[in-house]
């Protein structure tokens, strides 16, 4: 009935019971099935059923949180002390423009989760100190690294303005830059229509060309 996908890296979506947003973490591992027939039928629950005994098996229990998900989606969230692990299963997946059921279950480890958080946390504290933060419900992060220098982009997504917060550091020494504007789709050369003030703190002589080779 199903198909093996080859191993790709996805994603789980996840939200601690102490905390007031969601946040995504890269999964560390993951097994994708799809439907050999886009005509089958909605066998969700069925897997939702197996997994739980699975899980619970393998000494995981059912997580509180479940993201919220489209009419032809859900979630089921598993973890203990060590791991988290989430059942992503929809009745819409695109292949090759048709819509056939999928499932995907990745798990990634809590040290990775709690990483996350703790680096939003100490970003948004620096972005506090001179500003407000907005209503969000949801965080995206992306990270790149190259020797002593970072960036990172903070999304903060919620049911208004979803800005981006651009961080950078050296050494660990991390500052807030600025807001990245509104992407720019026109100009083949230039992703964003940066102000000066943001562009001075890119091309910040110590950064060299590492965060404006991405951002410009």
């Amino acid at each position: 009935i199903y198909t093996k996908l080859p191993d790709n890296k996805s994603i789980i979506r996840y939200k601690r019971t102490n905390s007031n947003y969601e946040i995504i973490t890269q999964s560390e591992k993951t097994v994708e099935y799809v439907s050999k027939s886009k005509l089958s039928i909605d066998d969700t629950l069925s897997i939702k059923n197996q997994t739980t005994t699975f899980m619970k098996n393998n000494g995981l229990n059912v997580d509180d949180y479940n993201p919220k998900a489209d009419q032809f989606s859900s979630y089921m969230t598993y973890g203990d002390d060590d791991v988290i692990c989430q059942l992503y299963s929809t009745a819409k997946k695109q292949v090759s423009g048709e819509n056939y059921p999928y499932h995907r279950l990745s798990c990634v480890n809590i040290t990775a989760v709690n990483n996350n958080y703790s680096q939003i946390e100490n970003l948004l504290t620096i972005y506090k100190k001179s500003n407000s933060l907005p209503e969000f419900s949801k965080v995206l992060v992306s990270t790149k690294t190259d020797g002593k220098k970072s960036y990172s982009i903070i999304n903060l997504v919620g049911d208004g303005a979803s800005p981006r917060l651009l961080f950078a550091a050296i050494s660990g020494d991390w500052a807030y830059l600025g807001e990245l504007p509104e992407r720019n789709f026109k100009d083949k050369n230039s992703n964003y229509i940066l102000d000066s003030e943001l562009s001075s703190k890119i091309n910040d002589p110590k950064y060299g060309d590492f965060i404006a080779k991405d951002i410009k």
